[in-house]
């Protein structure tokens, strides 16, 4: 079962110094392809995830393999609530609040978001960015900076227990992903659940899972973030459609089906397996 794409992404994990890490993700690399060479059938979480090893590796072609998404609990499940327009948000003097949560990591993008929504309070919008989520060891004293800098408008939650983290989404007006490597994204979908309008990272899965549920834009580029999330911003009724599909998509991403497809392979194999070995 292949869970993290940074083994196969070399430029992906080239954003890491050299060092520990990206040794760790080179020699996984090694030994993970041996495992799925050796395997008798193979699971991945995403379409994106089968392809692009596969393409790397066409010795898994003659070997059976089953695409089976993660799931997301239901308790982030909940409709899309109404959707404010900028000039009602600023005539009651609040803003929108934007959310971020994941892992602060070299390939997650934070601070080219913090900068997109500080040129979005430039342009006189009223947002503010909440982060959600550890971070790596390398990069704690850039992401204190650049949070102390913008700390008018940015606040770093740090990590959120994870029976409390329903309460980050439901509190959130839009939800922001930037990651440029992933193999499915379940926070996404946890996201999508909790019927949120969606700026993501047109990387990897992501199309994949959030469909036409969202508005794209490539993490590396700052002014597209922004605009996204403009875009967002200033289409209430979009922001409204979006959300609605976003949710429905997500209905589908369940643990019980996660479970059920995976029992399912891996009894398949079992008994492929056992045919084998009688035969032989």
């Amino acid at each position: 079962m292949s869970q993290n794409m940074l083994v196969f992404e070399k430029e992906e994990r080239n954003r890491f110094p050299w060092g520990p890490q990206r040794w760790r993700y080179q020699l996984l690399q090694v030994l993970q392809s041996r495992s799925l060479r050796n395997a008798t059938g193979n699971i991945f979480i995403s379409r994106y995830a089968k392809d692009y090893i596969s393409d790397r590796l066409p010795e898994l072609q003659g070997i059976p393999s089953r695409i089976i998404p993660l799931g997301a609990s239901t308790k982030f499940s909940r409709g899309p609530e109404r959707q404010y327009t900028v000039r009602e948000k600023i005539d009651n003097g609040i803003c929108f609040r934007l959310t971020y949560v994941s892992i602060v990591n070299y390939y997650k993008h934070q601070w080219n978001v913090i900068e997109a929504v500080a040129r979005l309070r430039e342009e006189g919008y009223p947002v503010q960015l909440q982060l959600v989520g550890p971070v790596v060891k390398g990069l704690r004293d850039r992401i204190s900076a650049i949070v102390e800098d913008y700390d008018s408008f940015v606040e770093y939650s740090g990590v959120v227990p994870y029976q409390m983290i329903e309460e980050v989404y439901h509190n959130t007006d839009i939800f922001i992903f930037a990651s440029s490597c992933e193999n499915m994204p379940n926070v996404l979908v946890e996201a999508m659940s909790a019927g949120l309008p969606i700026a993501s990272s047109h990387y990897g899965p992501m199309p994949e899972i959030l469909r036409d549920g969202g508005r794209y834009f490539d993490p590396l580029q700052i002014s597209e973030i922004a605009d996204a999330v403009k875009f967002l911003l200033d289409n209430p009724s979009e922001r409204s459609t979006l959300a609605q599909r976003a949710h429905e998509y997500a209905q589908q991403y369940t643990w019980q089906d996660c479970a059920v497809q995976t029992l399912t392979f891996l009894s398949e194999m079992l008994k492929d397996g056992t045919k084998s070995t009688i035969s032989k």
